[in-house]
């Protein structure tokens, strides 16, 4: 494992020389807009692509990109899934620093495979990853919390998705391909809000938004904000191929 200051990947050459899988898991991972993603997200993966240009042995580099990376357009309701071949529209800049790291990398002469995990929980997860705050929101008994927002997210446990990241070497298939990684069975929020508030032993009552009014919100959706029209429809759904792929199951 090789720790250091991604903005300076040079300092780390002499690790990468021998490897014949890189993977590229460091990142700033904070969601929105204000820290310096283009830095640490996107320059910083281009010189790494750059360092390994001279590699006599590298077989695989295997990048970890979101799902924020491709989002949805405004007119886009979430009817489908979202796949490999659907469209970018990252909402933040985090997104967008994370597609630009997939650019370059799709445009490197290097054998790659992207993915792109939908939202990851379990264990140790970071205060600051979209389900802690979701559930540090129902400790806290917001009151949002108490409302059953309809929209669907796909999800994976951490182990799962650390178990398709090791199989993607062995597998020939999943060489210069992009993949979307989920466990299959959407969550809902209200669902993640009723979850949390039974693991917490504080049974609340949550109340469910009138079919009207989800209508009427769905009609001015385009008008919304990214993460709010989320709330409402399956916006950040995505397709798992990558488990097919490599003939695994997701266990949690």
């Amino acid at each position: 494992v090789v720790r250091g200051d991604l903005e300076r990947p040079e300092t780390f050459r002499d690790a990468l020389r021998d490897c014949h899988w890189v993977y590229h898991v460091g990142a700033n991972a904070s969601f929105g807009n204000a820290a310096d993603y283009e830095t640490v997200n996107h320059q910083a993966t281009v010189r790494l692509l750059e360092l390994l240009q001279s590699s006599p042995v590298l077989e695989r580099f295997i990048f970890t990109s979101t799902i924020g990376a491709i989002d949805r357009h405004p007119s886009d309701h979430g009817q489908e899934p979202l796949t490999a071949a659907s469209p970018p529209f990252p909402s933040s800049a985090y997104g967008r620093s994370k597609l630009q790291a997939e650019d370059a990398i799709r445009r490197s002469s290097l054998p790659f495979t992207i993915v792109r995990p939908s939202w990851v929980y379990g264990e140790d997860m970071r205060r600051d990853s979209h389900v802690a705050v979701f559930l540090r929101a129902v400790a806290d008994r917001k009151m949002f919390t108490r409302v059953y927002f309809l929209g669907r997210f796909s999800v994976i446990h951490v182990r799962d998705l650390v178990r398709a990241l090791v199989e993607i070497p062995s597998s020939p298939a999943t060489a210069q391909m992009i993949y979307f990684a989920d466990d299959g069975q959407p969550r809902s929020v209200g669902e993640i809000f009723h979850l949390g508030y039974q693991f917490s032993g504080r049974e609340t009552r949550i109340w469910r938004i009138p079919g009207f009014l989800i209508r009427l919100l769905v009609k001015a959706g385009p008008s919304l904000p990214f993460m709010a029209r989320c709330l409402i429809s399956d916006l950040l759904v995505c397709r798992n191929d990558l488990f097919s792929t490599l003939g695994l199951k997701t266990e949690v």
